[in-house]
């Protein structure tokens, strides 16, 4: 018997006499059948599909937070590093009255900018927090941003010094708000002898 693809034909093979009813009948639940299996398997097909695109897209998701993220990382914590320089530390006198001011430099050696932060002048040592009467004290100035290979100079205000030994303390970005290569070389130190009024450097 020849192929049937539809029901229409089924109906006139009947109705021609090539079949029998029971033929018709048999062939007509056959033909259903398929037909269902064949939707069925379609629909787990299509859901199948689904799932894969659905998949695809939730990867692609967690692979862009992931470079975000990572990106993020990189900008804020390294590429910067803020450094003293080289006898960066210094004291001048600031008029004759016998008042000085120190001033701190600063570079960044990294290949950003930084943003700004916090640098702290102590007059002793910033660790036990020994500091005299009058300036420099434990407050803050800011300084910054800085850009890559750039310098930043930050000055105190004006201070006496008695006679005698005294040591001076500065430290950058104390509140560790900027990510940096190198946080070692954030501190720096100077000790000055004042002499019937004169100052000179410890070295």
């Amino acid at each position: 018997m020849e192929d049937v693809s539809s029901e229409q034909e089924l109906l006139e093979l009947r109705r021609d006499g090539k079949i029998s009813e029971d033929e018709y009948k048999q062939l007509l639940e056959a033909m259903r059948k398929s037909s269902v299996s064949n939707s069925q398997g379609h629909s787990k097909d299509v859901r199948k599909y689904h799932r894969w695109i659905i998949s695809i897209i939730f990867l692609i998701i967690v692979a862009a937070v992931l470079l975000s993220l990572g990106i993020f990382f990189i900008s804020t914590r390294g590429d910067i590093d803020l450094a003293i320089a080289k006898n960066g530390l210094t004291i001048r006198p600031y008029s004759e009255a016998g008042l000085y001011t120190l001033t701190v430099s600063i570079l960044n050696r990294g290949s950003k900018t930084s943003p700004s932060f916090r640098v702290k002048f102590y007059r002793g040592d910033p660790v036990n927090n020994l500091n005299e009467k009058g300036k420099p004290h434990s407050g803050w100035h800011n300084a910054g941003p800085i850009k890559a290979g750039e310098g930043w100079n930050e000055r105190t205000g004006s201070f006496a010094l008695s006679e005698g030994d005294h040591e001076f303390n500065v430290i950058l970005d104390t509140e560790e708000t900027v990510g940096e290569t190198d946080e070692t070389n954030n501190g720096a130190s100077l000790k000055v002898v004042v002499n019937e009024g004169k100052i000179s450097i410890v070295k």
